[in-house]
């Protein structure tokens, strides 16, 4: 995710850090999944299912075996128990969307 480091002789260094693993499964959206982005108007190529995190927000990176995972929109279930990302895969230094879709 973006974010600053710091730097040994002091300030900061801006960009991308790194946070403990993500467990969950990878998959092509389907049925409900690609009718939400499609109502986004976001171009979604792969939805993340994993244990809910408030921490996750549109915009986010993850990587997985090679392939840079950019968070589309995340939906939460009603219990707030999973939560399905809806992600398009990035270079890895491609630039940092603001979230909407439109990058």
């Amino acid at each position: 995710m973006p974010g600053r480091t710091r730097i040994r002789g002091g300030g900061w260094d801006e960009g991308w850090t790194e946070r403990p693993g993500l467990w969950g499964e990878i998959r092509a959206p389907t049925g409900r999944t690609f009718e939400a982005a499609a109502q986004l108007q976001a171009e979604v190529s792969a939805e993340i299912v994993t244990r809910y995190r408030a921490a996750y927000a549109a915009g986010q990176r993850l990587e997985n075996a090679g392939v840079t995972y950019e968070i589309v929109a995340p939906l939460p279930d009603n219990t707030r128990s999973m939560i399905v990302l809806l992600c398009k895969t990035v270079k890895p230094d491609a630039p940092i969307t603001d979230g909407a879709g439109a990058g």
